[in-house]
Formats: structure tokens, sequence, C-alpha cells
């Protein structure tokens, strides 16, 4: 027995106890074949109902493109797997490109996913999760622009995420407008890029992230954040228990200016080829216990801290000891370690 299927059957149970949803499987492996199997990630989203889980397990090969318009739960394998810390059964990924959120698909939730290309939400949507998450050329949210306003996605939550270029945007190029709020907590956007911005998004609640640089917002509140350069255009938002590198953040309610961020982060960890790992707090890092309520400044502090590599919050296998075949008079002694994963 494959320690896919066994994964399988555990994420069976989890449905089994939530509402018994049909759980799809993408694999598109040579000679992987079966009930609710499909090679592409849009074929599994095809054939499933509102509610249904599908989930992705490694391959070499990309999934391919989605565009969603039901609602539904993603479970992907994280990214980053050859130095995760907690081991899994496989150190493949599942790889998928540009994924499309649009009408039907509000309330779905997408975890682990490792997306190269971009994720585009359209404009009517509401309550989706995108959480720990990898995605390469950022997140995009479309604005429907009218005279000095626009609206778009609301209530939709960015979540212990590592966007790698591109940043987290709207479209319409106002800072003026309705919408509802975006919620974006413990991402990384990755400041090897100074696209990797938060802009163009008002009424947004951004907390512990790491982030280049926050443009042209009206009514955000901003916490708990690392900012390597500069903030722009964003008079009415509120910026609290901040770190800058610049002198750019509002003086007062525990903002700090001027920080040197080479004092911030870990250096030689033992996972020095993980781009997340770097963005660690040192153990004697000030922003260790700077934010609000003595929590850590920064996407590994507050109550949802950034999990590395991205693993989604179901069990995985570690560990899987099984012979080849069994059958009625020889069955099969299996032994098998799981981490919950939380």
């Amino acid at each position: 027995m494959k320690p896919q299927y066994l994964f399988c059957w555990l994420l069976a149970l989890i449905a089994t106890a939530s509402h018994a949803q049909t759980i799809r499987r993408c694999n598109n492996n040579p000679g992987v074949t079966g009930p609710n199997v499909y090679s592409t990630i849009q074929a599994a989203h095809d054939a499933s109902a509102n509610g249904d889980i599908i989930y992705l397990e490694a391959s070499g090969t990309s999934y391919g493109t989605l565009s969603c318009a039901k609602r539904l739960t993603f479970y992907g394998r994280g990214y980053f797997l050859d130095t995760s810390p907690n081991g899994n059964d496989s150190n493949v990924a599942a790889l998928v490109g540009n994924v499309t959120f649009g009408n039907g698909s509000s309330n779905t939730l997408f975890s682990g996913m490792f997306v190269i290309g971009t994720i585009t939400f359209g404009t009517s949507l509401s309550g989706i999760t995108v959480e720990r998450s990898y995605v390469s050329d950022g997140i995009i949210f479309n604005s429907t622009c009218t005279g000095t306003t626009s609206q778009f996605a609301n209530s939709c939550t960015i979540k212990q995420c590592f966007i790698n270029y591109d940043g987290i945007r709207g479209t319409c190029g106002t800072i003026d407008n309705n919408a509802n709020r975006i919620t974006i907590q413990n991402t990384i956007l990755n400041t090897r890029y100074s696209a990797s911005q938060i802009r163009f998004l008002p009424n947004a609640l951004v907390s512990n992230c790491m982030m280049y640089a926050f443009y042209y917002s009206r009514n955000s509140s901003v916490s708990n954040c690392l900012i390597d350069q500069d903030i722009y255009d964003v008079n009415t938002c509120t910026f609290a228990n901040c770190f800058s590198r610049v002198n750019t953040l509002p003086a007062g309610n525990g903002n700090q200016n001027g920080i040197d961020f080479s004092n911030l982060f870990v250096v030689n960890t033992v996972r020095p080829d993980a781009p997340d790992a770097s963005y660690q707090l040192s153990v004697g890092s000030p922003a260790r216990g700077a934010g609000i309520n003595g929590t850590d400044v920064g996407p590994f502090g507050g109550p949802n801290p950034y999990v590395l590599s991205g693993q989604p919050p179901i069990p995985i296998i570690t560990n899987l000891v099984s012979p080849p075949s069994g059958n009625n008079n020889a069955p099969l002694n299996v032994k098998i370690s799981v981490w919950s994963n939380n």
C-alpha cells in the first residue's frame, strides 16, 4: 500500500467526520488510475460538487491551471519540501499554474498549494481563504472601478503564505474605494524583489507580515509588520508596532524606524537553503516581544505564525513500513508514522 493511498484514507476520515464530502485525487503519475483520480486540477474541479475535497499528490508534472467556480477545499503538499522540518513521504511537490477564483467559488479553502503563476480573485467573491501556499507571481484582486471608487472581493483571507514576486494588489489604480476588508496575516512577501508590495488594497487588515513596501491605501490597519523600505500615500491608515529599515513610519504607537534588518533574522540556520527560514527572528532580535501585547513582530509571531514549507494543516505521513502486497492468508502488517501538522 503506497503512502499516498494511506494519506487519502486519513483524509477520508476527516471528511466523514465533517460531512462526508467526496475526496478527489489529482495524480498524473504513470499507471495511477481508479475512481476519483484525475490528471489535472481542472478535471478534478469540473467533476466536483460544492463541498468536495481535492487532494494533490506528489508529481514531477504540473497539474495545470485552475479556473474555480465552485465552493471546494484544495489541499496541496506545501513547498520547499527538500528542507521541510517535518519530513514527508516524498520531497516531490504538487505544482499548479495560474489560479482564478470566479463566480461560485466563494468560501473556498486553498491550502498548502505550490502555484507557479498568479492567483486572481474575481470582483464579487467573499470568504475565500488562501493559506500556507507559495505563489511565484503574486496575488491579484481584480477591481471594478466607478469614478473615484472601486469594488473587489471582500472578507477574503491570505495567511501564512510565501509570495515570491509582485506582492498582493488591487487593479483599479485608485486608493479611494468602498471595498470590504481583505485580511493578510503572517505572510512573507519576498523582499528580494522591490515589487513585493501590498498596494491598492484599501480597508485591509494586515498583521505580522514581511514586505518590501506598503503603497496607495486608505483606512487600512497595519500591525506587527516588518517593512523593508517605505510606505506611500497611506494618510488614513494606522500603523502599530511595525519596524521599518528607513524613516517612513509615523511616530508613536510602538513603531520603530531606521532598524538594521541585518540584525533581525537568523543566520547559518540548519536550513540555509530555504528562503522562508531566513525570515525567522534571531535569538536576540529586537523584533522579539516588540509587537502588540508582547508578541513577536513579523511572520513568525502572533496567534497564527508562519509555517515553514507551507504544509497544510492535515496529517502527513513521515514514515511507512509495509510489505508490497497481502491477501486473506497473509494480511498486511503496516507500521505508519503520522505528523499532525496543525
